[in-house]
């Protein structure tokens, strides 16, 4: 096995053992103290040697590097988790982002892939609507991490662990009611189109029609517009930002400052509960500030989504 093979074949003992190592090393952080080559070959069941070539592979690949402390033992100093992630799992880091249909979504999503190509990690980003079926993927193994609202985790309870917060906006611009243009206002009766798939739009049509008796209409959210126009509901909760030019016939009715929840417009990072390994290693490429300054350059027209 050449030392300058990143991820050597798994079929051999060797490689297998470097490989598991890898794995091991991704959920530890900077500073920690490593089991050593003892405990490492128990629980890998490999010869002590075995052990020992597969720390010195890494460490010549740059993978990870050690630093001897006396009766302490080695401690990890310094460590590649791209490059561990590569050894180790042996496929791209797999997210699962909501459907871009707005250009808030889109100036997300292209945000976190411009953080994974700057760190040069492979990254297999896929789109899936309503949040809670985002988190059941997570929950089911299908992917590493998701995007969903703070308000959609809070829902959730013990949905996953939120790695980071994005900020106010990042998920949702401020709601507005879209009606049509013979409705001046709420009143009752009036047939509201809801997401049910979405734990945001449900609470923000909620807040909005507390105090009215309104007929609550299951709706896919990005017809909202459409669905007004043929007649099939008289309003929806919608975006600000994402309501078309040209949309004849509708009206757009603000909604009192702070009525809607707040957590609804945050988008927060959630890995699986416990997975340790994904949360420091996204942890060392996402910046939620750079990725929020891309997403307002897309909002702003002044970048072109690239997701």
């Amino acid at each position: 096995m050449a030392l300058d093979d990143p991820i050597p074949e798994l079929f051999s003992k060797q490689g297998a053992v470097i490989a598991e190592l890898a794995g091991a090393l991704l959920g530890q952080q900077l500073g920690e103290r490593t089991a050593g080559v003892v405990a490492y070959a128990r629980a890998f069941d490999a010869g002590i040697g075995t052990v020992q070539g597969a720390l010195e592979h890494l460490q010549h690949r740059g993978a990870a590097r050690f630093d001897t402390r006396g009766r302490l033992g080695s401690v990890l100093v310094d460590a590649d988790r791209p490059l561990l992630w590569r050894i180790a799992r042996q496929r791209a880091v797999r997210g699962l982002l909501p459907l871009p249909y707005s250009r808030r979504l889109a100036g997300l999503a292209t945000g976190v892939r411009a953080q994974f190509e700057a760190h040069r990690t492979d990254l297999d980003m896929r789109y899936l609507g309503g949040a809670p079926a985002r988190l059941a993927a997570l929950a089911d193994g299908r992917c590493d991490w998701v995007i969903v609202s703070q308000y959609a985790i809070e829902c959730a309870g013990a949905g996953g662990d939120a790695v980071l917060k994005l900020g106010a906006g990042s998920a949702l611009g401020e709601p507005v009611l879209l009606a049509r243009h013979s409705i001046s206002m709420l009143s009752d009766g009036l047939r509201i189109g809801v997401d049910p798939h979405s734990p945001d739009h449900q609470a923000q049509v909620e807040a909005a029609c507390r105090g009215y008796a309104v007929i609550p209409i299951a709706i896919d959210y990005a017809r909202g517009p459409a669905l007004l126009r043929d007649g099939t509901i008289d309003a929806t909760i919608w975006s600000h930002e994402d309501i078309p030019a040209d949309l004849p016939g509708c009206r757009i009715i603000p909604l009192a400052p702070g009525s809607w929840p707040a957590a609804t417009s945050e988008a927060i990072i959630v890995t699986r509960s416990g997975d340790r390994a994904c949360a420091l290693l996204l942890l060392g490429i996402l910046d939620a500030v750079r990725i929020t300054q891309t997403q307002q350059a897309v909002l702003l027209f002044e970048q072109a989504p690239a997701y």
